[in-house]
């Protein structure tokens, strides 16, 4: 086998291969991530927003002009991609100590010490990842705009402030926690649903909160461990337990916001990912040939075209990058690149129960 170099292509291939390795560990630590769709996305992350500006249709009659031709206002929603990195590293004497060990049969198991930093500089980023998607300000150290945030009556998000376009605003309703009721739950999404014409159709909230939410009504069904989202049927993660109530899955998660149930609709809203590598940046041929001098064995365009394509439609797509030798220490970096995108605002809300 080649020796591993570190070209930007040689880390595409590793971050090829670990792409689902990599990905399914992330879904296991971010619950919003797991229900979410996620879509790629360049840097900027830009789309286009439109604010009613048409003027109301009406009755004319059947000899009047035609009415004056209007149009609705398009304003330019734009947010930063964010970038997350974990760098692993392992000395050459801990790797040879490693694959010496003798494993819990007494033979020397040959344990691959990288792989297993690898996977705990993966855990670190995802449990960022996880807080982030409730908590972050787009600021430098969390840079994903987390729903705490983005989910407001009031202010700017996306660039556009709310004061001048009142559409752009969410729902954000408050109440009583000792006193949370199916009726206030009821309110909040009728709020929503006023706002926009659309119902939500999934809620977080966490552990604690909806063992509350649960016990207002000894009708409501059995916790589950799998949910229908946007016609896809769900796998909770890390533990995670879900009912259905008033016609939307309430969701918990623990690192979700004390005390606040955010009311999502999953067709207005997702997790944005930029891919370090693309099939434009790297022909599939390039890639087979890079492939095959790395393992020896000989990997056709088409199965590396397929590889690749499996990597980047398998969730927030990671890169691996080497960095190199630190004397007899070799270093990888894990690095992502991912936002929280609402597409529209007004088809969410929350309840900040005190």
């Amino acid at each position: 086998m080649a020796a591993l170099g570190t070209s930007g292509l040689t880390g595409v291939i590793l971050s090829m291969l670990m792409a689902e390795r990599i990905n399914s560990q992330i879904n296991r630590e971010v619950v919003l991530l797991n229900l979410l769709p996620v879509k790629l996305a360049g840097d900027p992350m830009s789309w286009a927003v439109k604010f009613r500006g048409r003027t109301t249709a009406a009755g004319i009659a059947e000899t009047a002009a035609a009415p004056v031709a209007t149009s609705d206002v398009r304003v330019q929603a734009s947010l930063v991609i964010g970038e997350y990195s974990d760098t692993a590293g392992v000395t050459g004497k801990a790797e040879a100590a490693a694959a010496l060990a003798l494993n819990p049969m007494g033979v020397a198991g040959g344990e691959d010490l990288m792989a297993d930093e690898l996977s705990d500089s993966i855990g670190n980023v995802a449990e960022s990842l996880a807080n982030h998607v409730y908590s972050g300000t787009g600021g430098a150290t969390d840079p994903i705009i987390g729903l705490a945030t983005a989910v407001a009556a009031t202010g700017t998000y996306a660039g556009i402030n709310r004061a001048t376009y009142p559409e752009w605003a969410s729902v954000a309703d408050t109440g009583s926690l000792a006193a949370i009721s199916k009726e206030l739950l009821r309110t909040s999404m009728t709020n929503i649903r006023t706002a926009c014409g659309k119902r939500v159709n999934l809620a977080v909230c966490t552990p604690a909160l909806l063992d509350r939410i649960k016990s207002l009504d000894s009708t409501y069904p059995a916790y589950v461990s799998s949910i229908p989202i946007n016609g896809v049927d769900k796998k909770l993660v890390s533990g995670s337990r879900a009912v259905y109530i008033e016609d939307c899955w309430f969701v918990d998660d623990p690192r979700c916001t004390a005390n606040v149930i955010y009311l999502l609709n999953t067709d207005h809203i997702a997790i944005r990912s930029m891919p370090q590598f693309t099939s434009a940046k790297y022909a599939p041929d390039v890639i087979a040939a890079e492939m095959s001098r790395l393992t020896g064995t000989t990997i056709r365009a088409e199965e590396a075209a397929a590889l690749m394509g499996k990597a980047l439609s398998s969730g927030i797509v990671p890169f691996i990058k080497r960095l190199g030798p630190t004397g007899n220490q070799e270093n990888n970096q894990v690095i992502v690149y991912p936002q929280l995108q609402l597409i529209g605002c007004k088809f969410h809300g929350k309840l900040t129960l005190s």
